[in-house]
């Protein structure tokens, strides 16, 4: 799925960020037909996911991560099969699960059929709720979050909200002050 460029990325940027700090307060990821949806998958989902692999053990207590998604992975998911759309809201699915369920994705993309078996990244709850397991006491927060439509080269000019505005929902998630324990593992949106 994943090229050597983008894993060789990863580990040096890893190895840069151990280097010079040795842990990490905030982690912002931003995650936004056939080709652009397969590489749109690889790069929201399997490079975040890879990122966030090598990532997460070094948030320290009281960390804050933010995935940056939008309100299209929730059409997305309405046009999935009942069952499909079930299990994605499950709350017991599991990591390998959920990559099982993308690169199905990606395999009935590439068979014209995306729009029938399309999916939702879940990987926020998945990786909130493991680290609620593996970190108890750390106060880490994890969330993913809709900034809104938002002025950009992607976008475009007729999108109603400036960068400024786009900003407000993550920099709420990434400055949740010491101590809070919630929203972790959820999907925040203005």
């Amino acid at each position: 799925m994943r090229t050597r460029q983008t894993v060789f990325s990863v580990v040096n940027g890893l190895a840069e960020v151990r280097h010079q700090y040795m842990v990490v307060n905030l982690l912002e990821n931003a995650y936004n037909h056939v080709d652009v949806v397969i590489d749109a998958t690889k790069t929201n989902f399997f490079s975040t996911r890879d990122m966030l692999t090598h990532f997460l053990p070094l948030i320290k207590a009281g960390g804050r991560v933010v995935n940056v998604s939008s309100f299209v992975s929730f059409r997305t998911l309405n046009n999935c099969s009942p069952a499909l759309q079930q299990r994605f809201r499950s709350e017991d699915i599991t990591e390998d699960e959920l990559v099982r369920l993308m690169q199905r994705f990606v395999a009935e993309t590439q068979k014209g059929k995306h729009k029938e078996d399309g999916c939702l990244t879940t990987l926020s709850m998945i990786q909130a709720r493991s680290l609620s397991k593996e970190r108890p006491n750390d106060g880490i927060l994890l969330n993913a979050c809709c900034p809104g439509w938002v002025r950009t080269d992607m976008a475009g000019d007729k999108a109603p909200k400036s960068p400024d505005e786009g900003a407000i929902t993550p920099v709420y998630l990434a400055l949740l002050p010491p101590g809070a324990t919630e929203p972790h593992g959820k999907f925040v949106s203005d």
